[in-house]
């Protein structure tokens, strides 16, 4: 019986010795580098600095360092550690690394698009591009080779984990945490994709051209797709049309005025200011879709409505209608407020510093709420990240209002209670037919402006106590109530203006 046992295991022993000594004594060879490096030299070079197998066609490497240019990128690839299972039959018959299970710890990717011409090798922006070892920054693109003419990778199952570096274009930072999914990256068609992706990842750095620090203490968890893309020829405002993305964010930010694109390009309200946004994105097709609830506690808020100034700190939010994919709300709300109007007088002089003028008001409590109905754009939230409906970028045209025409937008701004340290800022909001003038002394401010596109209505009550005020060729110090009521639907001209003067 022992005789019966003894030669299975004795015959995989030596199965197992004539596979592991020679095939991890080759990987570990100078020469089996060599050769896998002169098979496209121009395409890809691979290093590392030890290598084992335990099992056919899954190997394992530590200090990977691999390099490659497709027609259009060039990329480097260097990770601590990395294990992955290699399908053969796919190489020797289509030209296609089909990799299977790769796991990589402590990632650092460099993508640098190759210059179109000459002068686009001259663009500043190339100046905070990422060298790529053995690769000549100044090669210019090349035609797209023709098919069967280039390798294609393709990784199934990729796991990263660890302390991750990325350097794209003029973009860098650094990504501790874990993604997974699955990578393409095509050298005929010089295209790279991610496909069922999911993240947990913290941005430590992020540095954009020469700003080094744009960017720190951010996170994100959730789902991903990228669809095949070339870096190469998508820039711009293209660029946001590839991603899928559905995540939880945490992140700061260092300005606000890409909140009134989210909502449908509403952009007679504008914001600026910065604070750290979190909650839920749902994006896709350069849309925001059902599920998104964005949150925004601003240290420093501002927005701009025409030309009036609003300054402080607060909240904003930013929500996707959870049962109408057509309509979103941007919601403002100021802790501390000051109103201002742009300066007059030698105060917009050249040379002057703006700003001089008393405010309009100061206070608490300021909200701005904007809806916009956009026509429907055909997209579902359910549909395959991958099929991409094309999109309009074209800049919608305003109306007098400042809101975009096209679409149903609805912006309200609430004034609860304000002080007024000088009624006399508030003369330019008075017709010049009224000749009424505002001399000076302090008040109150309340009331409401509503704008859409084709229409405006305003309700604003101003009172004071001891109001300094001219009428015609009257001068009076008195107690004053000036209600101030106009409505104008189709255009200028059309309002309905009335007046309590009491005092």
């Amino acid at each position: 019986m022992r005789k019966f046992l003894k030669r299975p295991v004795v015959a995989l022993l030596t199965l197992a010795a004539l596979y592991l000594i020679p095939v991890n004594l080759a990987l570990n060879l100078p020469a089996t580098r060599a050769y896998l490096n002169r098979i496209a030299p121009d395409r890809f070079a691979l290093e590392w600095t030890r290598a084992w197998s335990w099992y056919p066609l899954r190997v394992e490497l530590r200090g990977l360092a691999a390099d490659g240019q497709t027609a259009t990128e060039q990329w480097q690839v260097d990770a601590a550690r990395t294990s992955a299972s290699v399908s053969l039959l796919p190489l020797l018959r289509d030209g296609l690394i089909r990799v299977h299970d790769l796991d990589l710890v402590d990632l650092e990717l460099r993508l640098r698009p190759r210059p179109q011409n000459a002068a686009d090798a001259q663009d500043p922006l190339r100046a905070f591009f990422p060298s790529i070892r053995n690769r000549d920054p100044a090669a210019l693109a090349e035609p797209a080779p023709p098919p069967g003419g280039a390798l294609r990778l393709e990784i199934d199952d990729l796991q990263v984990q660890g302390r991750h570096a990325f350097w794209v274009s003029h973009l860098r930072g650094t990504l501790p945490g874990e993604l997974s999914g699955s990578f393409m990256l095509d050298t005929v068609a010089g295209q790279i994709g991610l496909a069922g992706g999911a993240l947990d990842l913290r941005l430590e750095s992020l540095a954009i051209g020469d700003d080094t620090d744009v960017s720190a203490d951010a996170a994100i968890k959730g789902r991903i797709e990228v669809p095949p893309f070339v870096i190469a020829e998508t820039k711009g405002i293209l660029a946001l049309t590839i991603p899928w993305v559905d995540a939880e964010v945490d992140l700061p930010v260092q300005n606000l005025d890409f909140l009134p694109l989210l909502v449908g390009g509403a952009d007679g309200l504008g914001l600026h200011g910065q604070g750290r946004l979190r909650g839920r994105v749902v994006y896709a097709f350069g849309e925001i879709l059902i599920g998104t609830d964005l949150h925004v506690d601003a240290s420093e808020l501002g927005m701009q409505l025409g030309p009036y100034g609003f300054a402080g700190n607060g909240q904003v939010r930013m929500l996707q209608d959870p049962a109408d994919q057509t309509q979103a709300d941007l919601k403002v709300r100021f802790n501390e407020v000051q109103a201002h109007l742009p300066p007059t007088g030698p105060a917009a002089a050249p040379g002057k510093t703006p700003g001089q003028d008393p405010p309009l008001f100061v206070g608490h409590g300021l909200e701005a709420w904007l809806h916009v109905r956009t026509p429907s754009s055909g997209i579902d939230p359910s549909t395959d990240p991958r099929v991409r409906p094309k999109r309009d970028f074209k800049p919608k045209p305003k109306t007098a209002t400042g809101l975009p025409a096209g679409q149903e937008a609805r912006l309200t701004l609430t004034i609860p209670e304000m002080t007024v340290p000088d009624i006399a800022v508030h003369n330019r909001l008075l017709p010049a037919k009224w000749q009424l003038a505002l001399l000076g002394g302090t008040g109150v401010l309340s009331g409401k402006v509503e704008l859409a596109p084709d229409a405006m209505t305003i309700a604003l009550d101003l009172g004071s106590d001891r109001a300094d005020l001219r009428w015609r060729d009257y001068r009076a110090t008195t107690d004053l109530l000036l209600q101030l009521r106009a409505a104008i639907k189709g255009g200028i001209g059309k309002d309905e203006v009335g007046l309590d003067l009491t005092g």
